[in-house]
């Protein structure tokens, strides 16, 4: 599963923003209404969910990193060919997913001059031993 992909997929299909997925979300849990297939589609989704908040009523948005994801840019090229391996992608695909969906987020709402707090949390996998 590819929580970036699910996410932004999720809030293309709303007409307002509505609360995050759950974290124990699994396969078939939610109604897709609009799948994610190119990378316009990508664009497009953003887009949207960008359009449907609520500027003057948001003063702070969290999101979270995570240490199981690679962090890197990603241009439009590497992300236009990992959605097309999406029926087939792995841990790599999901870096690339992650990435450029989060590094347009934030260079769209740059766009926008929103003044928005943008708080991150670093979330570690503990390992029992």
């Amino acid at each position: 599963m590819f929580i970036a992909l699910l996410e932004l997929e999720n809030a293309w299909g709303q007409d307002k923003p509505g609360a995050p997925l759950p974290v124990t979300i699994g396969d078939g849990i939610i109604d897709i209404k609009r799948k994610i297939e190119t990378l316009d589609d990508v664009k497009e989704a953003l887009k949207h969910y960008c359009d449907k908040i609520p500027y003057a009523k948001v003063l702070s948005i969290a999101s979270h990193l995570s240490t199981d994801i690679s962090y890197h840019l990603i241009n439009d090229e590497e992300m236009r060919a990992a959605l097309q391996r999406r029926s087939v992608a792995g841990e790599t695909e999901r870096n690339v997913y992650a990435n450029y969906i989060q590094e347009s987020f934030l260079t769209e709402l740059e766009k926008r001059n929103a003044n928005i707090l943008f708080a991150v949390f670093h979330w570690c996998r503990t390992i029992a031993l």
